[in-house]
C-alpha cells in the first residue's frame, strides 16, 4: 500500500472510528490518539504497512490531528511539565515535531533550576 493511498483510507478511519467508539458527542480537540491507534492495530493493521520516511505511527498521528483539529497544540506538548509549580505556563522552545527524550529532559532540567 502507498503512503497516498493508506493516508485517505486512515484520514476516513478516523470518523469511522469515532462512530463506533459512540464518541460523536465527545469534543473533538480531546479525542485520543492512542485510543484510535489501538483500534486501527486490531482492526485495521493492513493501513498501518506503509513506507515513511519518518514513522508510521507520526504520519498517522499527524493524520488524526489533522482531521479533529488537534494541530494547534501540537507545539506545546510538553508545556504541562514546564507548567508544574510556575505561575504561568512555560513554552519550551521548538526542538522537533516530536520532542526526544533529550528534549523532554531538557524542559524538566530547565524548569528545575
Amino acid at each position: 500500500m502507498t503512503k497516498i493511498e493508506a493516508e485517505r483510507a486512515i484520514r476516513s478511519l478516523c470518523h469511522s472510528w469515532r462512530k463506533e467508539a459512540g464518541l460523536l458527542q465527545a469534543d473533538q480537540t480531546r479525542l485520543s490518539f492512542f485510543g484510535f491507534w489501538a483500534w486501527m492495530s486490531s482492526n485495521h493493521p493492513g493501513y498501518l504497512k506503509f513506507r515513511s520516511t519518518t514513522s508510521v505511527m507520526g504520519n498517522v498521528q499527524r493524520w488524526f490531528e489533522s482531521e479533529f483539529g488537534q494541530t494547534a497544540w501540537r507545539g506545546q506538548r510538553w508545556a504541562c511539565c514546564a507548567s508544574k509549580g510556575s505561575p504561568r505556563p512555560v513554552r519550551p522552545r521548538p526542538v522537533a515535531v516530536y520532542p526526544s527524550r533529550v528534549a523532554l529532559m531538557a524542559c524538566v532540567f530547565t524548569q528545575a533550576r
